[in-house]
């Protein structure tokens, strides 16, 4: 698995090839005209900015790893550059409808077809190639796991949303170089318009796609929400616990949770009998629940004893 700096150098790479691609394609976009080519540039243009923000957000997130973060990264470097893409795509979501129907209305001619369609092919075969290289040594380590779920498993968010983005990349140029090799060959100027408003459906998917991604960020680092229940309400049944105040997780593996939990106990415990209960109800608990590595049991502050 890739280390932190090697991951945030990915990251900045990509930023800069999809820069280029941008550049490479805005310049066509002044030739040719075409609708659906000037959405594809600013689809390039939002990859782009999506991953020079989550470089400077893993940037400024580096810690070494401990029992709080036994991550690359916590799931709140994510939130951000994942909210702010989401948010540039809808724009360029809303601008592949209104140009693709506004090209509808009005059709014009694209010219340089040709060199159109050679750069597309270029630009497939070189994110057919960067696909490759990127996820070389995941497909290795990976033995024989599906990758998404794979990635989801050791938290690198930032990868998972790159091979997710780079499917949809080389969706959006087979659905491009589909298109105008369609045009080239029937003269119907109106497939640009339609191939704009299908790159929009694609970008909406990926909009889901990512959604769920920070969502997932976020929200693993928990354990499921009815594991917690049952071990809230297994702790409630305790005759000595008054209480249950906190049961907090930290998901480290599917197999791999920490557990942390605050109780009122019966204030007739003296310090010797409380030392007993709780290392026994970490016990039952590990022993109940196989996937709970660690339990910590702490009693409320607000508890009052005579010890």
């Amino acid at each position: 698995m890739l280390r932190k700096k090697g991951s945030q150098w990915l990251v900045l790479g990509n930023g800069g090839l999809y820069l280029l691609a941008f550049l490479l394609v805005g310049k066509l976009v002044g030739m040719t005209r075409s609708a659906s080519l000037a959405v594809m540039a600013a689809y390039y243009l939002v990859l782009a900015a999506g991953q020079f923000i989550l470089f400077v957000a893993m940037q400024r997130k580096i810690s070494r790893a401990d029992e709080l973060n036994p991550f690359q990264f916590p799931g709140e470097t994510y939130f951000w550059p994942y909210w702010l893409t989401m948010i540039f795509l809808a724009f360029a979501l809303v601008g592949s409808f209104v140009l693709g129907w506004h090209q509808l209305r009005h059709p014009v001619v694209i010219n340089y077809q040709t060199l159109l369609l050679a750069v597309l092919a270029g630009l497939l075969l070189l994110e057919g190639v960067a696909f490759h290289y990127r996820f070389k040594r995941i497909r290795i380590e990976k033995k024989g796991q599906a990758i998404i779920p794979y990635l989801r498993t050791k938290r690198q968010s930032e990868l998972l949303a790159l091979y997710i983005t780079s499917w949809v990349t080389m969706a959006n140029l087979l659905v491009l170089g589909s298109a105008h090799l369609a045009l080239l060959l029937s003269r119907k100027y109106l497939i640009d318009s339609i191939a704009a408003m299908l790159i929009g459906v694609v970008l909406l998917t990926l909009m889901v796609m990512l959604g769920r991604e920070i969502k997932r960020a976020l929200g693993s680092e928990r354990a499921d929400g009815p594991l917690l229940r049952e071990i809230y309400q297994s702790l409630c049944q305790e005759e000595s616990i008054e209480r249950v105040t906190l049961v907090k997780s930290l998901l480290v593996e599917p197999a791999h949770i920490v557990l942390a939990v605050k109780a009122q106990f019966n204030d007739q415990l003296n310090a010797r009998q409380l030392a007993c209960l709780i290392t026994g109800m970490e016990k039952d608990i590990q022993r109940k629940f196989p996937q709970i590595r660690h339990v910590h049991i702490e009693p409320h502050l607000e508890s009052k004893r005579v010890y």
